[in-house]
């Protein structure tokens, strides 16, 4: 092993026990998105939030870059907007089938995509393969309907704890064209059993939101 290098590695991370310098509260966060605003055939950078004062056919001009709160996640048959701090996954689990996975600190929204040529079939898979899953972990398990794009979808709602956590889980599953949907919106309880506050934002941005073209089989 190299010591020089051991060495440089050692004094890199240890810390400054004299005379060290305050950190800026900068220095913890991720660093900003960079931007710029052509202009004619002129770049002109600019901040979020942050005005910026230009020359537009000899007037000045104040601009404005701004970020809405939310994104939208459009597969082609389905629609829906979420949060944009949501940290975004999409994998395919098999073949013909791809899920989209929608992550925050306690909600979770997942829609898969499959071929299947039933939908109570696709359904059924889904939510027997959760119950083995959990197993003595499985607390309850009803029949849920939920409102989407003024259509009732059919489906159930479990809850299940683990480690002394509550989790709930709502599947939903719906035809669109010749692909058959699964929804799940989960959600890390309070300790009151109640629904956490991102959850409750969540779930009532995607359902007030989500859209589909085909008619629902």
């Amino acid at each position: 092993m190299n010591r020089t290098k051991v060495w440089l590695a050692a004094a890199v991370c240890a810390p400054l026990a004299i005379g060290a310098a305050p950190r800026a509260a900068d220095e913890d966060r991720e660093p900003p998105s960079l931007y710029t605003v052509r202009v004619g055939t002129k770049d002109v950078p600019i901040r979020l939030d942050q005005p910026v004062d230009i020359e537009l056919n000899g007037a000045k001009t104040r601009l404005l870059l701004r970020v809405k709160p939310h994104r939208v996640l459009d597969v082609g048959t389905v629609r829906f907007h979420y949060p944009r701090a949501m940290a975004f996954e999409v994998q395919a689990v098999a073949p013909s089938s791809k899920l989209w996975t929608l992550d925050g600190n306690d909600a979770v929204v997942m829609l898969q995509r499959s071929r299947a040529a039933d939908v109570d079939a696709a359904r059924d898979a889904v939510t027997d393969e959760m119950v083995a899953r959990w197993g003595e972990n499985l607390d309850s398990r009803a029949a849920h309907d939920v409102t989407l794009a003024r259509r009732t979808i059919a489906g159930e709602r479990f809850r299940i704890t683990v480690a002394g956590r509550t989790i709930e889980q709502s599947v939903y599953t719906f035809g669109a064209k010749d692909d058959v949907f699964t929804l799940i919106l989960q959600d890390s309880l309070t300790d009151d059993g109640e629904r956490s506050r991102e959850a409750a934002r969540v779930f009532r941005m995607v359902c007030e939101t989500f859209a589909f073209t085909p008619v629902v089989r």
